[in-house]
């Protein structure tokens, strides 16, 4: 096993929804203090954590989900704002 591999450690099963659901949450948590703070200061740095501990501990498809949704969400309060 490569010691990178060793390193991360991936849930299997069930396991992997307590990250999904983190990272959901943590989305829009980042989204709605992006929209509280306005569209002037831009936290789009911010909705890439997320997105980088899903491809880690949930899996490829679901972090290009949470990237598509990262957009949607950043949209729509820039918008909204």
């Amino acid at each position: 096993m490569n010691s990178m591999q060793s390193w991360i450690a991936r849930p299997s099963g069930k396991k992997k929804l307590i990250p999904a659901f983190l990272c959901l949450i943590a989305l829009c948590l980042i989204g709605y203090i992006d929209y509280a703070i306005g569209y002037r200061i831009s936290l789009i740095v911010l909705y890439v954590l997320p997105i980088g501990f899903a491809t880690l501990y949930v899996g490829r498809i679901f972090a290009v989900f949470l990237a598509i949704l990262s957009v949607v969400v950043w949209m729509g309060g820039d918008l909204m704002a």
